[in-house]
């Protein structure tokens, strides 16, 4: 519903909307091209799940930074079979605990990314009688990024996520993961 309203507020007398909004944010990065597209993040993971069929697999969130406070995105994973597709939305906080020590030192560039998240899927194949139906993901966890290349961030992290509704998959899963973002 906040989104929405946030949303609402942004459309001009056009068809597109205003830049300072978030759809304006997205429509700007859209509308010039896929190569100037910025503030996004793509994390492949490695994934346990103690009680599911399938122990360790894994998966992709691609996630579009709304702000850098927000973000909203897509997640497919992966336990034996194609098991689950989200939409999710996060909410995170980037922090530089270690500024006070040096502004040009390594330590003090370091970025440490506390979130939560928060999905709505579908059950695919992978998840027995659930398959096709409604499921909720949720997480904890954090990231650090510490490398800068390619025109981006580089960072690891780790989340303790919880399924429902996804069947024999549902339960506690530890995700591991690499992390590459452009933008905020």
């Amino acid at each position: 519903m906040a989104v929405a309203l946030l949303a609402a507020t942004g459309w001009a007398q056009t068809n597109a909307p205003a830049t300072n909004s978030i759809l304006g944010t997205l429509w700007g990065d859209i509308s010039t091209g896929i190569g100037s597209v910025s503030n996004y993040a793509v994390a492949p993971y490695l994934t346990y799940a103690p009680s599911a069929p399938k122990k360790v697999g894994g998966g992709v969130l691609a996630i579009y930074n709304l702000s850098k406070y927000v973000g909203a995105g897509v997640g497919v994973d992966y336990l034996g079979q194609f098991s689950l597709v989200s939409g999710n939305v996060q909410l995170q906080v980037p922090t530089h605990p270690l500024s006070f020590i040096s502004t040009n030192s390594f330590l003090a560039n370091l970025t440490l990314i506390p979130f939560v998240l928060g999905g709505i899927a579908t059950p695919m194949s992978g998840a027995g009688t659930a398959n096709g139906g409604l499921a909720s993901v949720e997480a904890v966890g954090g990231d650090v990024d510490f490398l800068q290349f390619w025109g981006g961030n580089f960072g690891v992290g780790a989340a303790l996520a919880n399924w429902t509704g996804a069947g024999e998959y549902s339960g506690k899963h530890d995700e591991f993961f690499v992390k590459w973002s452009k933008g905020f």
